[in-house]
Order: structure tokens, then sequence, then C-alpha cells
């Protein structure tokens, strides 16, 4: 058929958000030092048009705010004339190394985050 499997998009969004970690030392790397995992809870795609092989396309990865003890995600895939060809979200919970959910906040992301609220993160 000529079109990306539907399931290469998981692999779209991670690639996105690895950039937006690394960026903002926030990577899978930067919270296993710090003591946290964050495996996936939830991925949501909604397929809007398809994408063709070869096709160049460009992926906008936005981090949203939140108190939880959790990473939330949304993603915006476009063809090269602009055209939305999928949208979705990914949502990662904060574990301790020992797999239990933080009930807060981990102090390295509280940090991040709290940086990021007084506009300190650009």
């Amino acid at each position: 058929m000529g079109i990306v499997w539907h399931g290469r998009f998981a692999s779209y969004f991670e690639d996105a958000r690895v950039a937006l970690g690394e960026k903002y030392k926030i990577s899978y790397f930067d919270l296993f030092e710090n003591g946290i995992l964050a495996p996936l809870k939830k991925i949501h795609v909604d397929f809007q048009t398809p994408l063709f092989f070869r096709e160049e396309i460009s992926i906008e990865c936005i981090l949203h705010y939140t108190l939880a003890s959790k990473i939330f995600t949304e993603y915006i895939i476009k063809k090269q004339d602009g055209t939305i060809a999928a949208t979705g979200y990914v949502i990662q919970m904060l574990l301790d190394p020992d797999y239990e959910l933080f009930l807060t906040q981990p102090e390295y992301y509280k940090n991040f985050c709290e940086m990021w609220k007084k506009g300190e993160i650009e």
C-alpha cells in the first residue's frame, strides 16, 4: 500500500520525547541517574491522514505541566505541506527503583517543574 505502518507512530513519538528529554535534562538517563523510572502507562494515537514511505515529516512534542507524579506529552505529526497526519499523547508514570509509584513528584523532577513554572526553562 505504500503507507507507513500504524505501529511506527509510537516510535515517532518516542524519537520526539527523547529529543525533548535530552534538551531539558529529563531524559530516561537523567531520570534513572536520579532514582526515577518512567515507564509508559498509556499511549494514544489519532490518525488523520496516511503517511507514505520516504515522506518527510515533522514531529512537535509538547510537555504538559502537572503536579502529579507523571510525565504527560502530546504529539503532532505533520507532513511537509503542513497537513496533520496524526496527533496523540503519552503518559509516563514516575516510579522509584523498587517499581513503586512516587506519591508526590520525586525531587529531581519537582525541581525541573519548579524551574519551568518560574520561566527559567525556555
